[in-house]
């Protein structure tokens, strides 16, 4: 999961790894997160709350999701 602000080269990193693993994208608020889906508006990406999630080999969004209870 991102930090709440990343560099341009950074950002470029994780889109090119999403190229291989699926890039979703989630709200952290009061140590509670909800999924965003895989694509949000320029306004929600700009958001502090909005990190992007990359999950590893083997696992989905979707799974994170439900063994983080979101």
């Amino acid at each position: 999961m991102t930090g709440a602000r990343q560099l341009p080269g950074a950002h470029a990193l994780w889109h090119a790894l999403a190229r291989h693993h699926a890039l979703g994208y989630v709200d952290l608020r009061d140590k509670t997160m909800t999924d965003l889906g895989r694509e949000v508006s320029a306004a929600t990406l700009d958001g502090l709350h909005t990190r992007m999630l990359l999950p590893g080999n083997g696992w989905t969004t979707e799974r994170v999701c439900e063994a983080t209870g979101m």
